[in-house]
């Protein structure tokens, strides 16, 4: 009667061992890209919201401000959300700093790892006159994006979010 042996060999450890090495080393970069991806997902759809409301909201106008060099709806991004305020009615100047002064409308929180831009710039609001058109710079010290903007996070493609 032959004994036989129970348990792996060593060298049926070691493959097991080198295979899933190897699965993990590819599995690692494959998740990291694929978390990048749905944050930069998250962020592109909670901008796009962001600015259809601040579109609606200056169009609906209800502090009645009158002018193509005025805000009526104003999306800052604050640390890591974005803010939609409108002024208060005789509010002459208006900006991302004086947001606290305003009535926000709302807002929500961004993910960490994305960055937006705008031609090649960070990203600090959108301004939109009585007509939902945006407008860049003004007597108030606005400097907000008139062009598209776009959402980055880690070596992903660029997202295009379109402001008009």
């Amino acid at each position: 009667m032959v004994k036989q042996a129970k348990g792996f060999t060593l060298i049926e450890l070691m493959v097991t061992l080198a295979v899933m090495s190897i699965l993990l080393m590819a599995g690692v970069p494959l998740t990291q890209g694929w978390l990048n991806s749905a944050h930069q997902r998250d962020a592109a759809s909670v901008l796009q919201q962001g600015i259809a409301r601040a579109k609606a909201m200056a169009l609906r106008n209800p502090a009645g401000v009158v002018g193509a060099d005025k805000p009526a709806a104003l999306l800052c991004l604050n640390d890591t959300s974005l803010v939609l305020a409108q002024p208060v009615a005789g509010q002459s100047a208006f900006n991302c700093g004086q947001v606290g002064n305003a009535q926000v409308v709302w807002s929500s929180a961004l993910p960490k790892q994305v960055t937006i831009e705008s031609d090649n710039k960070s990203f600090q609001c959108v301004a939109l006159d009585n007509r939902a058109l945006p407008f860049q710079s003004s007597p108030s010290g606005l400097d907000c994006a008139t062009v598209d903007l776009a959402v980055k996070a880690g070596r992903e493609d660029a997202l295009p979010i379109t402001i008009i």
